[in-house]
């Protein structure tokens, strides 16, 4: 079956299973919508599609690249989060109330994939997730997009800068993104040259744990 194209160049994924990979986690900060009209914490989960049907050259200089797909959640792990239960299917496994959302990127898993259809377009719904199985956790994938997490209390601009302009265009809507971007990134204190006592890590709001509701 072949992908779809949707809204120009744009092509949609197959339905059906693929092995994908977590690349990116984007904090954008309290956003806006019908469902929060006074602005609600916001997350995009950010995958790689892996399989050889799932690579496609956009551009020549780089060869073939994957599919992306990607979803935004509320930033809360509290009862009835719809990111817990994505990283709860995705690892196979309960998170820890002490786990960091860091050290998801990187996950490997199985994504079930469908395609809405939605006026002149097809839009890509995560139906499900799960680990790899035994077999596929043993084959080598190459890695194509850059993985980060951007964190706009410890805000990175070479990270934003990777990111297309319509998610920074989103991010820059929420009061928090607007403030990170105005303010630029964080520039370290030089360390001192004398006796140097090593100061304790601070633990950023964002950090990568979901905030409890």
């Amino acid at each position: 079956m072949k992908a779809k194209k949707s809204g120009g160049a744009r092509i949609n994924p197959e339905p059906g299973i693929h092995i994908a990979r977590l690349v990116q986690i984007l904090d954008y900060g309290e956003q806006v919508d019908n469902y929060a009209p006074d602005g609600r914490a916001k997350v995009e989960f950010v995958w790689e599609l892996l399989e050889e049907h799932d690579l496609h050259v956009f551009n020549e200089d780089k060869g073939e690249q994957p599919l992306l797909v990607d979803r935004k959640f509320g930033n809360t792990i509290g009862k009835g989060s719809a990111m817990l239960k994505c990283i709860e299917e995705m690892l196979g496994r309960k998170w820890g109330k002490d786990e960091e959302l860091d050290s998801l990127l990187g996950t490997m898993c199985q994504m079930n994939i469908a395609l809405i259809e939605s006026g002149d377009y097809m839009n890509v719904e995560i139906k499900s997730l799960m680990p790899l199985g035994k077999d596929q956790a043993k084959k080598k994938y190459p890695s194509y997009t850059d993985q980060f997490v951007l964190d706009l209390d410890n805000f990175d601009v070479d990270n934003f800068d990777l990111l297309p302009q319509y998610k920074k265009d989103n991010i820059a809507k929420s009061p928090q993104g607007a403030a990170a971007i105005a303010e630029g990134p964080k520039v370290p204190v030089p360390a001192p040259t004398k006796a140097p006592v090593k100061a304790p890590a601070k633990v950023s709001a964002f950090a990568g744990k979901g905030k409890k509701r």
